[in-house]
């Protein structure tokens, strides 16, 4: 039965390593202060948790 991951984990990275970086941008977004000046980064970390959430979040409902 194929899963759609093989060797190299998803997108070609390793599922370890996207896992880390989903997680890493959580706690980047929790460090980051509701200024003017990070709300540019926030928006572009919230991209990316829900793109990367698309890739991984399935693995906690298997």
């Amino acid at each position: 039965m194929a899963t759609g991951i093989n060797e190299e984990g998803i997108n070609g990275y390793p599922i370890e390593i996207q896992a880390l970086f989903y997680f890493a941008l959580r706690c980047a977004k929790q460090m980051l202060r509701t200024e003017r000046d990070s709300k540019g980064f926030i928006e572009r970390i919230e991209k990316r948790i829900t793109d990367l959430s698309c890739n991984i979040g399935w693995l906690s409902h298997s």
